[in-house]
């Protein structure tokens, strides 16, 4: 008499500690040939996000409520219209503040975005070459905190929203921190 074949549980994919560590801080461990190989290719690793998705966002969230890893800013978060540049998308948390201009507004560059924040800006030098306006370290660009866009975007889950009740402090603007200058 043929039996019944086993069942199985679906178990959720396994990702190595470099993996995880790369598609949760877009940081690479040098001579890493596993996420090497998804740095050049953004279907590559829009799959292997994809995959694991899931796995790595309950996980961040237990830990870092109210924040998303590098990943899911990568590809997930909500896209809009870059004004300087036509034609561009990304993830942008709202500026309230501060002194200083972003180079893609001045110079034909592409807009480059880390978790919703612009990542070149000029300096004095740049900004009299260029005609931009250089950062004031007195008073550095302050963008909404990523708790802020969460919930401004109705993204959080019902357990952060409760964390948020006790930790207010997550939704203050967020001034952006540059090395000092020499």
């Amino acid at each position: 008499m043929p039996r019944k074949p086993w069942k199985t549980r679906a178990t959720a994919p396994q990702v190595s500690e470099t993996l995880r560590r790369f598609l949760e801080t877009g940081e690479r461990t040098a001579g890493d040939r596993e996420t090497f190989a998804l740095v050049g290719s953004a279907d590559r690793l829009a799959a292997v996000w994809r995959k694991v998705r899931a796995e790595i966002l309950r996980a961040w969230i237990r830990e870092h409520p109210a924040s998303r890893p590098w990943c899911w800013w990568t590809h997930d978060a909500p896209q809009e219209p870059v004004p300087s540049c036509p034609g561009f998308t990304a993830a942008q948390r709202r500026r309230i503040g501060g002194v200083g201009q972003p180079q893609h507004d001045v110079i034909a560059l592409a807009p480059h975005f880390d978790r919703g924040i612009p990542v070149s800006w000029f300096d004095r030098e740049g900004a009299q070459a260029f005609g931009g306006v250089a950062v004031d370290a007195n008073d550095p660009p302050t963008f909404e905190s990523e708790a802020e866009f969460l919930r401004r975007h109705k993204l959080l889950t019902p357990s952060e929203e409760r964390w948020l009740l006790d930790h207010p402090e997550a939704l203050e603007p967020e001034p952006l921190m540059f090395e000092d200058e020499p």
